[in-house]
């Protein structure tokens, strides 16, 4: 299984949104996580990082990169917030991928909100 999940959808200034897979923060393995987006993103794009899994729905929860088609810039990583209409695109990704959520670090309280 792949550490993250990449789809490709413009939210905020981004052409795609990486997900991970489980609450293993993808972020503390950068080599690794630039490997994963190679497989599928060959241009210099900003990509969103979504961390719900690992972090919760936290001040940290979005942050956003460059990725020059080999490389994450690590100057350019930034937490960033999301409008309301924003988020709950993001947060569609997980009313198909509900088993991702019993893999993380939210309670089922809290992962019940996103899959409804």
């Amino acid at each position: 299984m792949k550490n993250i999940i990449i789809v490709e959808k413009k939210i905020l200034n981004s052409e795609y949104i990486v997900f991970p897979s489980s609450y293993i923060n993808p972020m503390k393995n950068i080599s690794m996580l630039e490997s994963d987006i190679c497989d599928l993103v060959k241009d210099s794009c900003i990509i969103l990082v979504d961390l719900l899994l690992c972090n919760g729905n936290s001040f940290n929860r979005f942050l956003k990169l460059r990725f020059d088609g080999k490389h994450v810039d690590r100057n350019s990583i930034e937490i960033v917030s999301l409008s309301t209409d924003d988020e709950k695109r993001v947060n569609e990704f997980y009313k198909y991928n509900k088993n991702l959520l019993f893999n993380s670090v939210l309670v089922p309280s809290e992962y019940m909100t996103y899959i409804r």
